[in-house]
């Protein structure tokens, strides 16, 4: 490993899989608001800008998952981490079920244009559910993928504290008892 890599940032970009996935949840959301708003004739707003809301939904969740891939990418590179066939498989299909959730996202921006109320307050939900399991699948794919490369990378992190701690020397004694008779303790008595 030529570059050191806080184990850290595997958790980071972690996170940023999980907000592009809220992201991606929310535009179903907003076609559920539509059809409750549809339906009792209130939300006047989300009815208004339902466009605007889902798309700018969708492209924060692309943005997010982009920017997660090439986060991802770099570290893998970095690491020299080799993945085995069970791991690029499960990659492949994690990449193919975050696609499918952009189709999806896609077509709920497009269904209150072709569909009545009742339609579309039912393909809301379904889509919804369909999304949240897809993220659940996606999410435990991507931890399985990166948890070999994690405990790599975990290790040689930790060795290198070890050894920077061994080299240090232990000065930490004579420093205390320095502070001790040069500090004035404003709880002491004279």
């Amino acid at each position: 490993m030529k570059n050191q890599i806080n184990p850290k940032s595997y958790i980071l970009s972690k996170y940023l899989l999980t907000f592009a996935m809220m992201f991606f949840y929310l535009v179903s959301f907003w076609a559920i608001l539509k059809g409750i708003g549809q339906n009792k004739n209130d939300l006047h707003y989300i009815q208004e800008n339902y466009y605007l809301l889902t798309g700018l939904s969708l492209f924060i969740g692309i943005i997010f998952i982009s920017v997660y891939t090439l986060i991802r990418y770099n570290l893998h590179k970095k690491s020299g981490y080799k993945f085995n066939k069970k791991e690029i498989n499960k990659i492949f299909i994690s990449i193919g079920l975050m696609c499918l959730m952009v189709v999806i996202s896609i077509l709920v921006i497009t269904f209150p244009s072709y569909t009545s109320k009742t339609v579309l307050m039912s393909l809301a939900i379904v889509t919804t559910i369909i999304k949240i399991i897809i993220g659940f699948v996606v999410s435990i794919f991507e931890t399985m993928v990166r948890t070999q490369e994690q405990a790599i990378v975990n290790k040689t992190w930790f060795n290198n504290d070890d050894l920077k701690s061994r080299n240090q020397p232990k000065d930490s004694g004579e420093n205390t008892s320095e502070l001790f008779k040069n500090s004035s303790n404003p709880f002491m008595e004279d």
